[in-house]
């Protein structure tokens, strides 16, 4: 059995923490065991989040650098567990087929890949199935281990370690997190400025911090403009990002990574979500309320369907675009009252 584990990821934070719970059931169940997540693109915020899980190591391999080379010919000589999850719609890169095989040329290696498609692969492969509507991918991240391991298992919730928080707040607050990457799963600056002004008529004592990455500043700004003892947090560090989500009486945001962060750190939550591919929501998390709008959604659960709204800026998943403010605000409400 390998004592050499990799799990190869394109670089998003939400993929990172699949990897982050891999290694803690790889911990719990095989401690000789270690893992390495492979990002195959650069990302100085998932750098900082694995910087404070010490049970995994971290490496960048971008394809178009020669140390990238390099350092797989080291593989090539040591026998390894790799595993990845095959993209739901796009092609699965051919750099992430290269990392693998070159880690597994060595006897006692052993191949996982888990798809939701039906693909061919070679027969040395192992392959794990899910279905993306009914599964959530931490818990098949997980599954991975009796793969690598030979026997069954008991997974671990998901879970970061505790930030260690410098400085307590001196006002309560709220966090909001509004952006997911791509305009299509975020909450839309005409959803935003409803919310925020209904949220600051019921919890007027509240700060609210909005956080954002620099890209999105200028409209986190626009957000909040006119809403008082109201202030934007542009790309925190990730030990900072941690504890203003620790510290903070409620998160409420879109489906993300950053609400995943939340999630994971026990932190009570309101996030609404897209229906596009519920595999990837924080299902797992007992303080987090899921909300979506499912009258008139056309998703299918599997990255198709139509279920799109047209705004000035561009189309937002109805589902998404759809959950009314009344129902965020009760959600919120319930929280703050449990924490009074």
């Amino acid at each position: 059995m390998p004592k050499q584990f990799l799990y190869i990821f394109g670089g998003a934070i939400g993929d990172a923490l699949l990897g982050v719970q891999l290694a803690h059931t790889l911990e719990k169940e095989y401690p000789a065991g270690r893992l390495t997540l492979i990002s195959t693109r650069k990302s100085s915020f998932v750098h900082q989040v694995l910087e404070l899980v010490p049970q995994v190591e971290y490496m960048e391999l971008p394809r178009n650098e020669i140390r990238s080379w390099f350092l797989l010919i080291k593989f090539a000589f040591s026998a390894h567990g790799v595993v990845f999850l095959e993209p739901f719609r796009d092609a699965l890169p051919i750099w992430w087929k290269i990392i693998a095989r070159i880690a597994t040329l060595s006897p006692g290696s052993i191949e996982v890949r888990c798809q939701s498609r039906q693909q061919v692969v070679p027969a040395r492969v192992r392959v794990l199935s899910y279905d993306p509507k009914t599964d959530s991918l931490f818990s098949v991240i997980s599954r991975v281990v009796p793969l690598w391991i030979g026997r069954s298992i008991q997974a671990p919730a998901p879970f970061l370690p505790t930030p260690i928080c410098l400085h307590s707040p001196k006002t309560a607050y709220i966090l909001f997190h509004f952006f997911a990457g791509t305009y299509r799963r975020s909450f839309p600056i005409e959803k935003v400025r409803p919310l925020l002004a209904v949220a600051r008529e019921k919890f007027p004592s509240h700060e609210f911090v909005l956080t954002c990455a620099p890209q999105e500043e200028s409209v986190a700004r626009e957000m909040i403009n006119g809403i008082s003892n109201a202030r934007v947090e542009v790309s925190p560090h990730a030990r900072d990002l941690m504890c203003l989500l620790k510290q903070s009486v409620v998160c409420v945001g879109v489906a993300s990574g950053v609400t995943h962060i939340a999630s994971h750190l026990g932190v009570p939550s309101v996030v609404m979500c897209n229906l596009s591919d519920p595999c990837w929501l924080p299902t797992y998390a007992k303080n987090t309320v899921l909300l979506s709008a499912r009258e008139h959604c056309g998703c299918n659960g599997n990255k198709t369907g139509e279920c799109g709204v047209k705004t000035k800026e561009g189309t937002v998943y109805r589902c998404l675009y759809d959950i009314k403010t009344e129902s965020i605000i009760k959600e919120m409400q319930s929280i703050v009252m449990q924490k009074q």
